[in-house]
């Protein structure tokens, strides 16, 4: 982008040389924002992006429009980086729920029950283990 700026060129051959980079880069948001329309759901950000863009390119700003799609899609990178991020953590919270409960009879023995099974009135004489963790 920065090379293309520096070039001494003018009108359409500057217009091509900065769609090159724009569409590889917003191809799949200007795609999105295609079909968000076609399903009557414009004011999604996609489509936004896309007339803020188009809108750069229409001024003649051609550096804007492809700059804001390139920020827009490494901010999305860094968004779906933490969502998957957040989403394996939260898997392995889930891992570590007990699988059963012992609880202490009164003649001292311990039986095995579901951890939702056991009452308020028995969970002080109740140990939560993970199969494999004894």
């Amino acid at each position: 982008m920065v090379v293309l700026s520096l070039l001494p060129i003018d009108g359409w051959l500057k217009f091509v040389l900065f769609m090159i980079p724009y569409l590889v880069i917003g191809h799949d948001i200007l795609l999105k924002a295609w079909k968000g329309i076609l399903n009557r759901q414009v004011f999604d950000e996609n489509f936004l992006m896309a007339v803020a863009t188009i809108g750069a390119i229409l001024l003649g700003d051609y550096k804007e429009g492809v700059a804001v799609m390139l920020f827009y899609q490494i901010g999305e990178l860094f968004q779906s980086y933490a969502v998957g991020k957040s989403r394996r953590n939260i898997s392995e919270l889930m891992d570590i729920r007990p699988d059963y409960a012992n609880i202490e009879k009164e003649d001292g023995t311990l039986e095995q029950v579901d951890p939702d099974e056991v009452e308020n009135r028995q969970r002080d004489r109740c140990t939560a283990r993970r199969k494999g963790a004894d």
